[in-house]
């Protein structure tokens, strides 16, 4: 993001509407150095906010890697949740990195209250057949989505 943050900065102000999706990572420093970006961010900008998190092993794999158990996604899951607060943000929304979920992922989301879960279009079929997603989860389909060093 410090590469990106000025370019970004002139995306995110000609689409206000646009839903910022922060990545957090659950290894120990890794994203220290991102949090003031966010915090600017946050605080600049109005745009509706949510959170992301790699709950697989490894970052940008294909396939992705399976998905850790029910402990280890609430561990993640929550540690990005707690970032989010500590620079001022409430969600309800919630999207997984790689597109990776299962039935445990829709369990963490519910008990933390990520009751929205965004979920490329094209995967929602394939994932509700194979997990079912619990009542009080919804799915959000994401048709486009756009990285930061991609603006």
């Amino acid at each position: 993001i410090e590469k990106t943050y000025p370019k970004l900065c002139k995306w995110i102000k000609k689409r206000p509407n646009v839903m910022l999706m922060l990545t957090f990572s659950s290894k120990p420093n890794y994203e220290i150095e991102k949090i003031g970006f966010y915090e600017k961010l946050v605080h600049k900008f109005s745009n509706p906010i949510s959170l992301h998190v790699h709950i697989s092993d490894g970052l940008y794999s294909s396939p992705p890697p399976p998905l850790q158990d029910y402990k280890t996604q609430l561990r993640i899951i929550k540690h990005g949740l707690t970032r989010l607060r500590e620079l001022g943000v409430e969600t309800i929304d919630f999207t997984s990195g790689n597109w990776n979920y299962n039935y445990d992922t829709f369990m963490v989301c519910k008990e933390l209250g990520l009751r929205r879960v965004h979920i490329k279009l094209k995967e929602i079929p394939r994932i509700v057949f194979e997990h079912g997603v619990p009542k009080g989860i919804e799915l959000v389909p994401v048709v486009r989505h756009i990285h930061d060093y991609e603006v």
